[in-house]
Parts: C-alpha cells; sequence; structure tokens
C-alpha cells in the first residue's frame, strides 16, 4: 500500500475500534456524538499531516543553479572601475629630481565621459588632489603615503633617499591605494578635480577651477 493508504487504514482500524468501545458503553447519545466528531477530525489531521510532509519534502529539493556561458563568465562586471600605477620613472637633476608614475583608468561607469586614460602623476599631484577634495566633499579621506623626511636626506644612509628602488616601489603601491579607495567613493566620482586628475596630460593647478561633473 501507498504511505497515505496505509496511514488512513491505520488510523481507521484504531476509530472503528474506538467506536465499538463507545456503543458498548453506558454513555450518553451526546457524548457519543463528541466523541465520534473527534473521531472524525483525527482523520482529517491525519490527512493533513501526511499532505504537509509531502509538501514540504518538495520543498526542500535543492534548486540546480544554470550553468554559466563562456559570455558570462568572460564579460566585464556590471560596473567596474580600475586604476593602476606603473613605470616609476626618476626624472630632473638635483633639487629638481623627482619620481612620477604612469596612471591608467578603465571604467563603464557613466559619470566618466571617457573611458581609458593614460596619464603621468608624481606624489605632488595626489597631494592637490587630496587637499581639493578635502575642501569640496565632506567625507573622511584616506592619508597618503608618508612623506619620509629623513630619506630625502640620502647622506644620512648607505642608500639613495626617497629615490631607492624599494622606496619608490612602496609608495606606488600606497599611492595605488589610495587612488582607488578614493574614486570608489560616489561623492568624490562627481568632483571636477578628480576627472581633471585622471584626464589631462598636465595638471594646470593654478587656473584649475573648482566644481562637480553631472
Amino acid at each position: 500500500q501507498k504511505p497515505q493508504s496505509r496511514l488512513l487504514s491505520y488510523q481507521l482500524h484504531r476509530d472503528s475500534f474506538a467506536l465499538r468501545r463507545i456503543v458498548k458503553s453506558n454513555n450518553s447519545p451526546t457524548d457519543r456524538h463528541s466523541i465520534v466528531s473527534g473521531l472524525g477530525t483525527q482523520v482529517t489531521l491525519a490527512e493533513y499531516r501526511f499532505r504537509y510532509t509531502t509538501t514540504m519534502d518538495n520543498s526542500t529539493k535543492r534548486i540546480t543553479p544554470n550553468k554559466q556561458s563562456l559570455d558570462d563568465a568572460y564579460n566585464p562586471p556590471a560596473n567596474f572601475l580600475e586604476i593602476n600605477l606603473t613605470d616609476a620613472r626618476t626624472q630632473g637633476e638635483g633639487r629638481q629630481r623627482f619620481t612620477d608614475y604612469k596612471l591608467s583608468m578603465k571604467t563603464n561607469l557613466p559619470i566618466f565621459k571617457l573611458k581609458e586614460s593614460n596619464v603621468r602623476r608624481r606624489y605632488s599631484d595626489f597631494k592637490w588632489l587630496r587637499d581639493e577634495l578635502e575642501r569640496s566633499v565632506h567625507i573622511h579621506l584616506p592619508s597618503l603615503p608618508g612623506k619620509a623626511f629623513a630619506r630625502q636626506i640620502p647622506f644620512l644612509k648607505s642608500d639613495d633617499g626617497i629615490f631607492e628602488v624599494e622606496f619608490i616601489e612602496e609608495r606606488r603601491r600606497g599611492l595605488e591605494e589610495f587612488i582607488n579607495v578614493v574614486c570608489g567613493h560616489p561623492l568624490v566620482q562627481s568632483e571636477q578635480s578628480l576627472h581633471v586628475f585622471l584626464y589631462e596630460p598636465v595638471l594646470d593647478k593654478q587656473n584649475y577651477v573648482p566644481g562637480r561633473v553631472h
């Protein structure tokens, strides 16, 4: 027999046995009616329990995920903004010596008119951007890598100061982390200073006019 048939047969057997006891007893007709009604309720509840259990079993079946196509796997994410600092170069002589980095940006965010850009930026350019954002956007901004004043006096150590290869790489990682964190904030993304910083080959800091991009 099926599980439902076995369950109902067992319940009906118990009910018929109880009903025979009621007939042989001296209970009043009213009592008999109440007990018989209760038996009917038990049968109904048994059917309900079976249906409930069956429903729960079907609802807890493992959901098989849809297979990902190659196009879905290799398409770019819905929204992305990637900024990398590479190709550190030390230029100039004496007190005019400095190190700059190649800044490469790729994005598909609508707020950026150009989806790709490549410019060169030095530490002082990042400081200019942070100062501008601090004046115009009232949010907590991450710190820039330290200035390392001791390294600016090479003769204190047996290395090349701030132009030592290891220090340049350490600063590059810090600047890259800074710009990616800053650019991820929606309020910063609409600031004119950020767009100038990312797009303009040469920063014209003297003639820069603060504003917002819409």
